[in-house]
C-alpha cells in the first residue's frame, strides 16, 4: 500500500494507508485474515503430549476408556525431536493476535493457547510447519516406558508386551491400576524389557 503513493512523502503515504484501512469493511477483513490463518494452520502438523500420565480424564478421552496405552518419552529441551515441544497455556480469553506479525507467530499464538477448562491436560505441543501432518519418526532411545491401560484387553496386553520385549533400546513396562479408595490411578512397574 505504501509503495502505491511514491509521489508522496512517508507521512502522507501512511495517512493514505490509514484512510484506505478505514474504508475496508471490518467483517470482511476479519473473515479474510481468519481464512488465511486457517489455511496456514491446516498445513501444519501437530503432536499433542501431556506432562502427566495419571489423569483419569486423559485416559478416558485419549486411551479408549483405559483400554489403550500411554507412551512415556524422555524429553528435555536438548532431546532430539521432543526438544521442540512447547507448553500450551490456558486462559479464559482468546489470545490477542497481531495481524502484522509473521504468520508463524500468529499460528503459534493460535496453537499454544487453550481454554482454561482444558488445563488438566498439562499439554505440550510440537508444531511441524514444514513437514505438515502425518507420521513422524522419533529417536527410539527416547521411548522410556509404556503404560498399559487399567482396562486393556488381555490379548492387546500380550501383543504390546511382546512388541516392547523385541525392542533393542530397553524401556520399562508399567501398568495403570484404578485406585480402590480414591478417584485416582496408580502406575506400577510391571517389567523392564
Amino acid at each position: 500500500m505504501l509503495r502505491k503513493y511514491t509521489d508522496l512523502n512517508r507521512k502522507e503515504r501512511r495517512e493514505k494507508s490509514r484512510e484506505a484501512i478505514k474504508n475496508v469493511i471490518p467483517e470482511h477483513l476479519i473473515e479474510y485474515i481468519t481464512n488465511n490463518l486457517q489455511n496456514e494452520v491446516d498445513k501444519c502438523g501437530v503432536l499433542s503430549l501431556s506432562a502427566t500420565d495419571r489423569n483419569i480424564l486423559l485416559w478416558s478421552h485419549y486411551a479408549a476408556g483405559h483400554k489403550g496405552l500411554c507412551l512415556k518419552f524422555i524429553a528435555t529441551s536438548a532431546t532430539p525431536f521432543f526438544g521442540r515441544a512447547q507448553r500450551v497455556y490456558y486462559f479464559s480469553q482468546y489470545p490477542q493476535i497481531n495481524i502484522l506479525d509473521p504468520v508463524e507467530h500468529q499460528i503459534e499464538a493460535f496453537f499454544f493457547t487453550k481454554a482454561l477448562d482444558w488445563s488438566y491436560e498439562q499439554e505440550w505441543r510440537i508444531i511441524d510447519h514444514e513437514g505438515g501432518h502425518g507420521y513422524k519418526r522419533f529417536p527410539e532411545e527416547c521411548l522410556a516406558g509404556v503404560i498399559l491401560g487399567a482396562q486393556m484387553d488381555k490379548t492387546d496386553r500380550e501383543i504390546v508386551i511382546n512388541w516392547i520385549n523385541q525392542r533393542k533400546p530397553p524401556c520399562t513396562i508399567y501398568e495403570a491400576k484404578i485406585n480402590k479408595t480414591s478417584y485416582a490411578l496408580d502406575i506400577e512397574e510391571l517389567m523392564k524389557s
